[in-house]
């Protein structure tokens, strides 16, 4: 046998036990790729879990709250703005005049309202005495509160003429200009701040007195932040959810009759001029002059009556959340095809979409999809290059084995052809002696040897064949 063909068999020999080594080591590969992903799984999870993600997290709470279709306005506020309509009827654009105010708070005092809350700057600097004398007997004669906006005013007792007539409390709506990518969102309302309980929890524990009822905030739904108590807000709709009306319709009677009884009204201005202190940003429009702070006000009030402020998941609740869904995922992308991997993603984000959405809408709870997501995308982009090397690693061994076969079947080829060859040129000796014997055969005596003959180079011709 030639040494190319000993050489090759060797080769096919080694080939077979190389794939029985590997059949044999298969189930231990698969475990340990399984553990190394599980165990990077959990790498990441931690390491991710270092970072707040604020900006992502307010952009998805944000979006959220952008799914909501119906408006739910509390039916016990009512809002009265001091807009451009009203403000066109005197010089002064920095605050609500005296005369305004007295109109408006003498129409609001006949319908018997439950409280009367002005969220604006009331102080010595903006009112003159002799004004703050005329506000204190119109505020004596309600259940008057003033949520003061301005941070100067922290911790002061109320201006001496208003300090019997009226509850002087902080009124600020929250703002993330820290937070949440200090986008300037509003999505919480204070509680207490430096000890000092603000008007919309005095508001809402008057609320729940007059209905006989003790307001029991749910602690699990109160966060710490820097010196004040908040609450995450459970909005209840886009801007103009609450109607307002204009301090112009009131003090000249264009409302209903008992559109204010028994109801908290909240007063403010709403001048484009002082849209720093007068709009907000909410999770719904970070357009300039689309939400009024008092609207802000108006859901703060609500979300605390109502006892139902968005409650957010704690740190171990995102972090297992994040590591289940990660070592689900990143197990099975070690079996899918690239193009099944991202419709599997797909479906997987629109589930934490609507399992989020749920969980906010019917639990007021929320579920922090920020890490899971981030633990995804970067979990497909370290596993998928992985499936791509052993993907190639498998293509080369099949090409390799490929080639193997056509060398194997170009040997066989040649193995035959060179049989083929060895075996004819006897034959045809045989058959050209036998065919020039049998024209030598003329005689009776032949006959006999003529056959032999004939046979011979008869069989001749089926071996050649």
């Amino acid at each position: 046998m030639p040494k190319e063909t000993m050489k090759k068999g060797k080769r096919q020999a080694d080939w077979s036990e190389l794939e029985k080594r590997e059949a044999a080591i298969k189930p231990r590969s698969k475990f340990f790729s399984h553990l190394s992903v599980s165990l990077l799984t959990l790498v990441l999870t931690i390491g991710l879990h270092q970072a707040d993600f604020d900006s992502l997290k307010g952009l998805l709470i944000d979006g959220l709250f952008r799914t909501q279709l119906d408006s739910h306005p509390h039916p016990a506020i009512k809002l009265v703005a001091y807009d451009t309509q009203s403000a066109a009827r005197y010089q002064i654009n920095y605050k609500i005049p005296t005369e305004e105010l007295l109109k408006t708070i003498t129409r609001i005092k006949d319908e018997q309202p439950l409280a009367v809350a002005l969220i604006a700057p009331l102080n010595e600097k903006l009112y003159s005495e002799q004004e703050l004398s005329e506000l204190a007997h119109a505020f004596s004669q309600v259940p008057m509160y003033v949520g003061y906006t301005d941070s100067e005013n922290m911790g002061k007792n109320a201006p001496r003429a208003l300090f019997h007539s009226t509850h002087y409390l902080p009124g600020y709506v929250s703002r993330d200009t820290f937070s949440y990518g200090a986008d300037s969102v509003s999505r919480r309302v204070m509680l207490t701040i430096d000890g000092l309980p603000t008007v919309y929890l005095k508001l809402a524990e008057l609320f729940h007195h007059s209905n006989h009822q003790e307001l029991s905030y749910p602690k699990n739904r109160i966060e710490k932040f820097g010196e004040s108590t908040q609450s995450y807000i459970n909005w209840q709709g886009r801007a103009g959810s609450y109607p307002m009306l204009s301090t112009l319709e009131v003090s000249e009677g264009h409302f209903p009759k008992d559109y204010f009884k028994n109801k908290i009204v909240l007063i403010s201005s709403t001048l484009p001029s002082k849209k720093d202190a007068d709009f907000i940003f909410t999770p719904f429009s970070r357009e300039p002059f689309h939400t009024p702070l008092l609207e802000g006000s108006a859901h703060s009030l609500a979300t605390l009556i109502n006892q139902n402020g968005i409650y957010k998941s704690s740190f171990w609740a995102d972090f297992f959340l994040s590591l289940i869904l990660g070592l689900i995922t990143m197990n099975l992308l070690l079996y899918l095809s690239p193009a099944r991997s991202i419709q599997f993603l797909i479906v997987e984000i629109l589930f934490l979409t609507v399992l989020s959405g749920i969980a906010l809408w019917k639990y007021q709870y929320w579920v922090d999809v920020a890490h899971p997501l981030a633990l995804l995308a970067i979990g497909y982009y370290l596993i998928i290059p992985y499936r791509l090397v052993d993907e190639y690693k498998k293509r080369w061994h099949y090409q390799e084995k490929s080639e193997f076969m056509a060398e194997l079947e170009q040997l066989k080829t040649n193995f035959f052809s060179l049989i083929s060859h060895d075996l004819k040129t006897p034959l045809a000796r045989i058959q050209g002696n036998a065919e020039l014997a049998l024209t030598h055969s003329s005689t009776d005596k032949d006959e006999k040897q003529k056959k032999s003959l004939e046979a011979i180079i008869h069989t001749t011709d089926e071996l050649s064949h």
